[in-house]
């Protein structure tokens, strides 16, 4: 026997075992039915920590603590890898916290039922899962049985009625894998559209408006505080501090720990790393 086929050989009989390991790895996160359903979307961070291997000897995120109600919108903001984006993670079922709880309308999260979760949590990324197809065809991803008036209404809301009925075929008009006929902002109001039509009890903007221009930015957030009286939680995920602002709330992350809470103007006073944000993205002379 050569040389090739038995280095073949082992390499397959390898192969099947990582295989066959994979299989019998139990999931980090289950699916749950359950008569536990998200009703109000009031969430509670408890203690939580989370890191990416049981085994690892750092936390990506490490005591977070926090509470969100309906109708409240929570900023969060800090350097790049403070570990912002994965408290949405925790929230989007992504990932499972390794200490402490997260609640939502009092239900652990680990008892929630999964199909709630997914209906009632809105989690809108950066860069947008758009599929080949239609406006139309990608708005009903998120909501399979939208009327044409609540396609409107959400992208109304999203501040991309404008581009998309300039477009041949409006709703119809054809999107191409990824969204590569429209703009970086066209993409990330179409994204948010979806978020919205979904009606959920938590809305997760993810870094979503990183591509957009400031006054669109700023209507967008007008719009989501019009509709957004009491019904659901908005948790901003920002780079830029014109993002969360006029948050009712806002969380500064470094190195995975929420180092300060509050308004804008009380982190402006007493948070260093805030003001130096503020600072050096608004210049001293509008802060």
């Amino acid at each position: 026997m050569s040389t090739f086929v038995i280095y073949s050989l082992v390499r397959s009989m390898i192969s099947g075992k990582k295989i066959n390991e994979i299989f019998k790895t139990k999931p980090d996160i289950e699916y749950v039915v359950s008569d536990k359903k998200i009703e109000n979307g009031h969430i509670n961070f408890n203690h939580v920590s989370f890191r990416y291997y049981n085994d690892s000897e750092k936390n990506v995120l490490e005591d977070i603590t926090f509470e969100a109600k309906p109708g409240e919108t929570i900023g969060i903001i800090g350097p790049t890898g403070s570990g912002k984006s994965t408290i949405a993670k925790l929230l989007s079922l992504d990932f499972k916290a390794s200490h402490g709880s997260i609640k939502i309308d009092g239900h652990d999260i680990k008892e929630i039922d999964t199909k709630s979760i997914h209906q009632t949590i809105a989690h809108v990324y950066q860069k947008p899962a758009l599929l080949s197809g239609s406006v139309r065809s990608n708005l009903l991803m998120a909501k399979p049985n939208a009327s044409d008036e609540e396609l409107i209404y959400s992208i109304k809301a999203a501040c991309a009625y404008d581009f998309v009925f300039k477009l041949k075929d409006n709703l119809d008009a054809e999107i191409q894998a990824k969204g590569a006929n429209l703009s970086g902002g066209q993409k990330q109001r179409l994204s948010i559209a979806q978020g919205i039509i979904k009606k959920p009890k938590i809305l997760i903007l993810d870094d979503s408006t990183s591509a957009l221009d400031a006054n669109t930015e700023s209507e967008i957030k007008k719009n989501l505080k019009k509709l957004n009286i009491d019904n659901f939680v908005t948790i901003i995920i920002a780079q830029k501090i014109s993002s969360i602002m006029d948050a009712d709330k806002i969380l500064v992350l470094e190195k995975g720990k929420v180092i300060d809470s509050g308004q804008h103007l009380d982190l402006m006073r007493r948070c260093a790393l805030y003001s130096e944000i503020a600072k050096t993205q608004l210049g001293e002379e509008n802060v």
